[in-house]
């Protein structure tokens, strides 16, 4: 199908036995692998070294502070430990950082970037996403906070030459919204294909139906090509995820309507 890039996210990928030894088998396709770092061993670094299509992208909170107090008192210093030692060994590595109110100031910081263009050959930062409703949706950045944060972190990662990818802040360069297989889609741990890892309504199964027909679906049509149907959000987190109830009632909607895809023409 051309897909060149995965993301394999959890949980934590790591636990799962095995699953670094099976998509190292697919040389032609570049796994980003998702892991607090804690489970990183000599056994891991020794398959992430021979296997240059497998990239560790290490989650934490910024800083030490943020991490502990969200991850546990010691794993930030942890972490960095192992991080050194895939440095040590030569290994292509990234860090994935969830930005709220909380460690937003420390984000954009001379001082974090000092810190991780030591560590890092790459980062990708996602605003926070409350999804819980109300009582967590505190620590999500107003619009104007996450623009302006945005823009000091571009200034910044421009004077240091470090590369950085903002979600889904530099979405707006493509576009808007890059969901629903326009530049990527989510599949869940059932096998549920989702527009989106926040907007959890699916669109069919794998185990049930193959991915192009699921791709092809009026659902995730619809998403892709008429972004005017959902509210503005007022955040700097998902389109999506602020538009749950449009989507269940699009899919509702469809599903009503009678509009079925043709698994005849899925391969044409």
């Amino acid at each position: 199908m051309g897909i060149s890039y995965f993301f394999i996210a959890g949980g934590e990928p790591l636990m799962y036995d095995g699953i670094l030894e099976l998509i190292a088998e697919f040389r032609n396709i570049v796994f980003l692998v998702f892991t607090n770092g804690t489970l990183i061993d000599g056994k891991t670094i020794k398959i992430f070294k021979k296997n240059y299509n497998l990239i560790p992208v290490i989650s934490f909170e910024g800083d030490m502070s943020n991490t502990d107090t969200r991850r546990g008192r010691g794993v930030y210093e942890k972490v960095m430990g192992k991080v050194e030692e895939l440095n040590n060994s030569g290994i292509l590595t990234g860090f994935s950082v969830t930005i709220d109110k909380n460690n937003k100031g420390h984000i954009a910081s001379k001082d974090f970037f000092e810190n991780i263009r030591k560590k890092f050959n790459f980062g990708i930062l996602v605003a926070y996403q409350p999804l819980t409703g109300k009582e967590d949706s505190g620590n999500a950045l107003s619009m104007d906070e996450y623009n302006k944060l945005s823009d000091e972190i571009d200034a910044l990662a421009e004077k240091y030459g470090f590369s950085l990818l903002n979600f889904p802040g530099d979405e707006e360069e493509f576009g808007g919204c890059m969901s629903s297989g326009r530049g990527f889609v989510h599949i869940n741990s059932n096998g549920d294909v989702e527009p989106c890892p926040f907007a959890g309504i699916s669109a069919g199964n794998i185990r049930d139906t193959g991915l192009v027909s699921i791709l092809k679906t009026p659902y995730l049509k619809s998403i892709r090509d008429n972004k005017d149907q959902f509210r503005k959000i007022e955040n700097g987190s998902c389109l999506l995820a602020n538009n749950l109830d449009i989507l269940k009632e699009l899919k509702e909607k469809l599903a009503d309507s009678g509009k079925k895809f043709d698994d005849s023409t899925a391969d044409k």
